[in-house]
């Protein structure tokens, strides 16, 4: 058996990771169950590995990092994919035009028009938060947990993704739960990337169920 993942280099991102996992010993709730979604399963998984003994079970909707991904044919269609929908919106934002590239990663994830279907108040706080835009595309590169990093978790692990969802979500999501090989893992028919903001209680429905079953 492998020993917890060491704690990598300090930078903003570890500094941010260290004082989570203070908070969550704060709190004196632990081992608590860590909820997770796209980008932010990839840091769950790093906390997870970090401080294992602060977490009795883990749920990762739809993680979006490749790392763990091993398979050939899937590394290049994951590729592919990220290419398809990251492109753009990198050269949208290199340009300045902040609100292109946000639709494009908006309807990047949900389908063509999704932000343009959406109500008022939802593209108000889309066009309210588009400073932010250029500090999410300069982001330091994720940590690379591996395959082999996965397979030390010993904690209830459940990877869920959606039927519907694109490849740059859905190949990460299916090695991942390759790799945790007791993970329980689901497809949740009808529904893509942003399902858990679109239905929260149909998420937070599955997030219940899999406490109560697994």
């Amino acid at each position: 058996m492998r020993a917890p993942r060491s704690a990598s280099p300090r930078t903003p991102r570890t500094s941010l990771l260290s004082l989570r996992l203070s908070f969550i010993e704060a709190l004196g709730l632990a081992p608590v169950y860590l909820v997770a979604w796209s980008y932010s399963g990839h840091a769950a998984f790093e906390a997870a590995l970090r401080r294992p003994d602060l977490f009795r079970r883990v749920m990762v909707y739809e993680p979006g990092v490749p790392s763990y991904v091993t398979d050939p044919e899937e590394v290049a269609a994951f590729g592919r994919d990220a290419q398809a929908i990251y492109g753009p919106i990198a050269t949208a934002a290199s340009a300045g035009n902040l609100e292109e590239a946000a639709r494009l990663m908006i309807d990047g994830s949900g389908g063509d028009g999704y932000l343009d279907r959406q109500s008022p108040e939802y593209r108000t706080i889309i066009r309210d938060n588009l400073h932010s835009l250029p500090c999410l595309m300069a982001q330091e590169p994720p940590p690379k947990i591996t395959c082999e990093d996965l397979t030390t978790l010993r904690m209830p692990v459940s990877i869920v993704h959606g039927g519907l969802t694109r490849p740059v979500f859905a190949i990460p999501s299916l090695a991942a739960a390759r790799c945790i090989r007791h993970a329980r893992h689901v497809e949740v028919p009808g529904v893509g990337h942003l399902w858990p903001q679109e239905s929260p209680h149909g998420f937070s429905a599955v997030v219940e169920e899999l406490d109560r079953t697994t």
